[in-house]
């Protein structure tokens, strides 16, 4: 039997956090609290080694990557908009959040706008869904909007004053947040696809003939990662997506043996 209580599968979490005062002052985390960080890798290709990490925004834009001592990845978007809202002067809208690698846990989104001339009415979050929430939904197939309190979990207003609103949701599924920015009764809409959220474990069947062990290893959603068989070694499969995989191995003497499955959101099982 495989023992796996040494065995780093988490990704390292990435965090940002915007100063209300200016935008563009951003600061970046990276939380691993197991085999701990080996390497954040900046959008321009910087290496950093200490975090917390200081940036300027507007220089700094896009995928950001965590790689811990374990070898877990984790990547993460970072984004910070310039537009013209109503003919005012220039509102900053950035957002964080947008995990680029599969997870098995809740995203939290942040939403911001600034504008130091005109002033920030307000930044408004909404939820539009073809989901598979309800059976209701499945059936009918409709783009439903959802209030995010109801839908997603929690919604709450980080900072406000008369420059700058940052709004935060704990987004619990995969689906399209919409939001809107107002400004001198204006608005900028736009929409930020989250498709990265795997919470479901995946599975493995087992069939032996003889001394022979035919297993198939499945996942719905992310797709099989590792396979950890009873010899010490490591099926690792090399590509997300990959919903069911095959193999098999022989058994050497009787007794009770252990299959492991990983999938690439983290998620683990087991079959003995």
């Amino acid at each position: 039997i495989i023992n796996i209580d040494n065995i780093d599968s988490t990704r390292p979490e990435i965090r940002f956090s915007f100063n209300p005062i200016d935008i563009t002052d951003i600061t970046v985390d990276v939380i691993d609290n197991e085999s701990g960080l080996d390497v954040l890798y900046l959008p321009n290709g910087e290496e950093i080694y200490d975090v917390p990490y200081h940036f300027d925004g507007t220089l700094n834009q896009g995928t950001f990557t965590a790689i811990d001592r374990a070898g877990n990845i984790s990547s993460k978007e970072f984004i910070l908009n310039s537009v013209i809202i109503g003919g005012s002067s220039t509102t900053f809208v950035g957002i964080d959040g947008i995990p680029t690698e599969w997870t098995n846990k809740d995203v939290n989104l942040r939403i911001g706008a600034q504008n130091i001339v005109d002033g920030v009415d307000d930044v408004i979050v909404y939820g539009g869904y073809s989901a598979f929430r309800t059976p209701y939904m499945r059936t009918f197939g409709a783009l439903l909007s959802f209030d995010l309190n109801e839908l997603q979990g929690e919604s709450s207003e980080l900072q406000r004053n008369q420059e700058t609103v940052i709004k935060e949701v704990v987004v619990q599924y995969n689906g399209d947040i919409d939001y809107k920015v107002i400004v001198n009764n204006d608005e900028y809409n736009d929409t930020i696809v989250i498709d990265k959220i795997d919470k479901v474990d995946p599975g493995v069947s087992v069939k032996v003939v003889g001394n022979t062990v035919e297993y198939t290893a499945f996942d719905d959603l992310s797709g099989v990662k590792n396979i950890y068989l009873p010899n010490g070694e490591i099926i690792d499969v090399g590509t997300d997506r990959q919903l069911d995989v095959t193999g098999e191995f022989v058994l050497e003497g009787d007794g009770e043996f252990t299959i492991i499955v990983e999938d690439y959101a983290g998620n683990l099982s087991e079959e003995t």
